[in-house]
């Protein structure tokens, strides 16, 4: 059996996890919500399915995160961290290059692709909707496997903290700009919303681990801007 300290561990390190792997989507369909009481249900309907359709940008990157987590945690916990910074710069940049192609894809055959859903929703607004939605996906791609390495290193409390903060803050923003700027403006600020928790994790890794998921963490290692030590987890 576990000690009454495991246990009281396990709790907290539980409680982490599964608020961090249950917030995005629960205010997910809290945005949409909100939208719907603003704008009315069709709307609604479309900008939902623009929020879906952009789910396609991060597939990529959550596929390599399922073979990625096992070499993050034991690469960390051996303390070669200059493996980690590598492999979640690589997988950023891969999941990037993909999500780049699927957003070209948006701009491109951004109605034909809404039109598969309702021939109402392949106007000029919603292509430009879902575009801005697959920005606000691309951008959260390239800052790599954020959720996994902070849930993987300890640090699933700062990005819980975070989470709450600024979707708390975005659902306050998307319910000013949809009532005032209509669907781009639920798009423009849930897409924000993406934006800024992924950066503000990205923050964290960096200042508590030393290692910097995003496709920038390539360039900082290779050109010496992270010191190795910091990189090998010496001081």
């Amino acid at each position: 059996g576990l000690t009454e300290g495991q246990k009281q561990e396990f709790k907290t390190v539980t409680l982490g996890l599964w608020g961090v792997t249950s917030l995005p989507p629960a205010l997910g369909q809290v945005s949409t919500l909100l939208v719907a009481m603003i704008l009315g249900p069709e709307a609604a309907g479309a900008i939902f399915v623009a929020d879906r359709t952009t789910r396609f940008v991060t597939l990529a990157l959550n596929g390599i995160n399922q073979a990625l987590a096992p070499q993050i945690s034991a690469a960390f916990y051996s303390g070669d961290r200059a493996h980690v910074q590598r492999i979640t710069s690589l997988a950023a940049l891969g999941g990037s290059a993909i999500a780049l192609c699927v957003l070209a894809s948006f701009w491109i055959f951004g109605d034909f692709i809404l039109s598969i859903f309702n021939p109402a929703y392949a106007t000029p607004t919603m292509r430009a909707t879902l575009v801005i939605f697959g920005i606000g996906a691309t951008f959260g791609t390239a800052c790599g496997p954020i959720e996994v390495l902070l849930q993987l290193t300890g640090l699933q409390h700062a990005l819980f903290k975070v989470l709450v903060i600024v979707n708390v803050v975005g659902l306050c923003v998307t319910a000013v700009a949809t009532y005032y700027l209509g669907s781009i403006g639920a798009a423009l600020s849930i897409a924000g919303t993406v934006i800024a928790w992924t950066a503000f994790g990205v923050l964290i890794a960096r200042r508590r681990i030393g290692i910097n998921p995003s496709i920038l963490g390539l360039s900082l290692d290779r050109i010496g801007l992270v010191p190795h030590a910091l990189l090998k987890g010496r001081t």
